[in-house]
């Protein structure tokens, strides 16, 4: 599993993400992720939506913590790959933080995949 980061001193934004965190947060994460890792068809899991309409080949993790509720953002890359490319919370009803996350990690996979910027990086955390 591979994570994206982009600009002149490639800050890994998931990683940056994830150390925000509490030690709650980042041990369900660390957990689904692993699972994620070697799960091949992951339409069944209730951890995983696969977004549609226009977040078409966008999917979040998502967990709950402490009634926080966690939405990971990323996109699959290649069968063997997936791109987290931000994470972000959905604290209120509807609400996402940031509010343009998904707008804003499509915007991440264009940047990736048609102008070759940003950089990818095995987990290391």
């Amino acid at each position: 599993m591979c994570y994206h980061a982009e600009g002149k001193a490639k800050p890994n934004l998931i990683r940056n993400w994830y150390e925000r965190q509490n030690a709650a947060a980042q041990a369900d994460f660390d957990n689904i992720l692993r699972v994620l890792e070697v799960t091949k068809d992951w339409n069944r899991r209730t951890d995983v939506k696969i977004l549609d309409k226009e977040h078409k080949g966008l999917f979040e993790i998502r967990f709950t913590v402490n009634k926080v509720r966690y939405r990971p953002v990323g996109f699959l890359y290649s069968k063997s790959d997936c791109v987290l490319v931000l994470g972000c919370k959905k604290p209120r009803r509807d609400k996402y933080f940031p509010a343009n996350a998904f707008d804003k990690a499509l915007s991440y996979k264009k940047m990736f995949l048609e102008q070759n910027k940003g950089t990818i990086h095995e987990r290391d955390f």
